[in-house]
């Protein structure tokens, strides 16, 4: 004698349910993510300039290192304010990726300075690595 817990009419759409509710999973985290990746608020030290996108509805922005004059970090109101040449100062507020505003204000400034003088070196040069692991001795 078989004990069957479910009726034999059911077994298709519960299977089928069960298929859904699996493959929901892996879908609302994809959608969760691109929400997230949408309202990323960061400041961003590029080779190029500063990269700053402060406001969710904003796209984001790009000064270049020639327009950056200083960055000063003001305690008193915990803001770092970013002096441009053709714009009024640009404001910053908040903590970014367990960075404080003064470490932040001094890694702008920093970047800066070897900016002007063509000194900062990119993370990535575009370049694809050599895959070859035949020394050249040997070629």
């Amino acid at each position: 004698m078989s004990l069957r817990l479910t009726p034999l009419a059911w077994a298709p759409w519960l299977t089928l349910g069960g298929v859904l509710l699996t493959a929901s999973g892996p879908l609302w985290a994809i959608i969760q993510l691109l929400r997230t990746i949408q309202r990323d608020l960061y400041v961003a030290i590029r080779s190029d300039g500063l990269c700053v996108r402060l406001d969710p509805s904003h796209g984001e922005r790009v000064y270049a290192w020639d327009s950056v004059l200083d960055a000063q970090y003001d305690a008193s109101r915990e803001v770092i304010a970013v002096s441009l040449a053709s714009a009024e100062p640009l404001c910053i507020t908040g903590r970014f990726s367990e960075l404080g505003l003064p470490e932040l204000s001094r890694r702008i400034r920093d970047a800066r300075r070897l900016a002007v003088w063509d000194r900062l070196p990119p993370r990535f040069d575009g370049t694809e690595p050599e895959t070859s692991s035949v020394p050249d001795s040997v070629k």
